[in-house]
């Protein structure tokens, strides 16, 4: 989750910094109650603000009094191993970032100075991610909602240094955040600015593939998956992607505006905002549905949008299709249609659908386990699955399976896991609205559904 500022107005003060190779440029600011450089140490002492590499720094001194009059906000000391932090230089918080061989989209952030100490005995020996990120964590600088990206913590010597996981995308600025009052009473909220600079050459690339592909989609459709030819950047998605009616009006608040990209930054599952395709929700009283029946509309990616070395995107993506009815019933295993493969062979086993399912879950959910391997005392579909490669037909209507050794003689079972669902969002245990009060409630696990086909010699 991210955190936010604490009261009050941001510090105007900045610093801008360039490394020696002239590849970064980052600024750092201090949180503070009022505008100004200008802040007040223990006792009323007047502190004067100094630049160190890329961070403000703020420092006591006599000196600082002779500064013209600025408005002024009130600093207490901290405690920090023992000794009191005053605003002096060598107690304060240091944050830089570490440029990577690897390029422009790989930094390390380090935070040096006893308030590294501090943070490691705060953690421990093996913290979580969570309680990482509720003290020292980098994000996006931009956006309504900033989660800290996954970045892994080490510590070196006398530093805390951490590496975010993911590249980071070329032209988009970040921040890394280091909590320090939540480490050791009023040790200053440090907050550093890098932003890695934009490559202007052209991308090459393209949307692939969209799923679903069909022309011919259900009124009440819960997501798209839109595939990309290249890596593209995180945080700039929405500003890009519209929902078209027939007359080529963008759809107000058509999606649940949430990134979801798969690991590569290829994938990307753009959500129908639920809010307004679930009765229960309530926009959909106050706004409408998103999509009407019998219409036509146009998902589109216009032109512009970064890729991960923030390049954009060169020529728009449009797919039109036509809504139908609402699909309001969950799928049904037994309406499946089975082809079993010969025994000794390696020819794929396939299974088509009534109707077409969600691409991604259909790939994940779906294995083949042969009865003999079923755990449990025979609980069909709880055993270990056959190594293979699964493929889901482009029209979501099937899916296949080769297996990597021959086909062994015998009973088999086509599993498919509870929460598989068809274009809709209904699964096969319930649908994706259920009236209030009807119903039972889901299953915290969801359960497994099995059909049996035999390999024949």
């Amino acid at each position: 989750m991210p955190y936010a500022m604490p009261p009050g107005r941001r510090s105007q003060s900045r610093s801008r910094h360039t490394n020696r190779a002239g590849r970064f440029a980052w600024r750092s600011r201090v949180s503070a109650g009022a505008p100004g450089m200008s802040v007040v140490g223990p006792a009323g002492c007047p502190l004067r603000c100094r630049v160190v590499g890329a961070l403000l720094l703020v420092a006591s001194g006599a000196a600082a009094q002779t500064a013209p009059p600025r408005p002024q906000v009130q600093a207490a000391p901290t405690a920090i191993g023992g000794r009191r932090y005053a605003g002096g230089l060598g107690l304060s918080p240091r944050l830089h970032v570490r440029a990577s061989p690897a390029g422009p989209g790989r930094i390390e952030v380090v935070l040096d100075g006893p308030a590294a100490g501090a943070l490691r005995r705060q953690l421990g020996k093996r913290p979580s991610p969570e309680q990482v990120e509720s003290l020292f964590y980098f994000r996006m600088a931009q956006g309504a909602v900033r989660v800290p990206m996954f970045a892994r913590l080490e510590w070196r010597r006398s530093s805390a240094v951490l590496a975010p996981q993911a590249p980071l995308t070329r032209g988009v600025a970040y921040e890394a955040v280091f909590e320090g009052s939540r480490v050791a009473a009023d040790l200053p909220r440090v907050v550093l600015l890098h932003r890695v600079p934009a490559d202007t050459s052209r991308s090459d690339a393209r949307v692939i593939a969209v799923h679903p592909s069909q022309v011919e989609l259900p009124a009440n459709l819960l997501k798209f998956y839109v595939h990309f030819s290249t890596p593209m950047a995180q945080g700039q998605l929405f500003r890009f992607t519209r929902l078209l009616d027939g007359a080529g009006t963008p759809i107000d608040q058509a999606f649940h505006e949430v990134e979801l990209w798969s690991q590569d930054h290829r994938r990307v599952t753009v959500l129908i905002n639920p809010g307004r395709t679930k009765h229960a929700l309530g926009l959909s009283e106050a706004l409408g549905p998103v999509l009407r029946k019998r219409r036509h509309y146009t998902l589109e990616i216009r032109a512009g949008l970064p890729d991960q070395q923030g390049r954009p995107l060169a020529r728009p993506w449009r797919h039109g299709f036509r809504t139908v009815d609402f699909d309001s019933a969950s799928p049904r295993v037994d309406a499946w249609t089975l082809t079993p493969p010969k025994a000794g062979t390696r020819a794929p086993f396939r299974v088509r659908f009534p109707e077409p399912l969600d691409y991604a879950l259909c790939d994940r959910l779906l294995s083949i386990v042969p009865r003999r391997r079923e755990a449990g005392g025979g609980i069909p579909g709880r055993g270990e699955p056959l190594a293979g490669r699964g493929a889901v037909a482009p029209d979501g209507r099937g899916w296949s399976f080769v297996p990597n050794r021959p086909w062994d003689p015998g009973v088999h079972r086509l599993v498919a896991a509870g929460d598989l669902e068809d274009l809709a969002g209904n699964n096969l245990v319930r649908p994706f609205e259920v009236p209030a009060g009807k119903g039972a409630r889901p299953p915290v696990i969801p359960p497994v559904f099995a059909r049996e086909f035999l390999v024949a010699r």
